[in-house]
């Protein structure tokens, strides 16, 4: 058995005892740019459109392109809305994905 298999079935396990919920299909449903997202956002609440794009490695107008889509699927809720500080903060049905 390869070892990142391995390393998924035993935090299957440990999830599974702490009582977890399987989220496997919520985050099947989230593209690949979605789920290194979340690595952020474990790490802060909020990120800006800045923030963002040196995680995921892309350009400011890319990411601000992305986040409109993800508003509308609510990936992402705005958190500060001014133009000049504005912030963005994982919806609230994606959020127990980072808890």
């Amino acid at each position: 058995m390869p070892r990142v298999w391995y390393a998924v079935r035993v935090q299957a396990a440990e999830a599974a005892k702490r009582g977890g919920e399987d989220r496997s299909d919520v985050l099947r449903k989230l593209d690949p740019r979605q789920r290194r997202l979340l690595e952020l956002f474990k790490k802060q609440e909020t990120a800006t459109a800045e923030e963002i794009a040196v995680h995921l490695r892309l350009s400011h107008r890319t990411v601000v392109g992305l986040s409109r889509g993800w508003l509308k699927t609510g990936f992402l809720e705005l958190h500060e809305p001014s133009r000049k500080r504005r912030s963005y903060r994982l919806g609230r049905a994606f959020q127990p994905l980072v808890a």
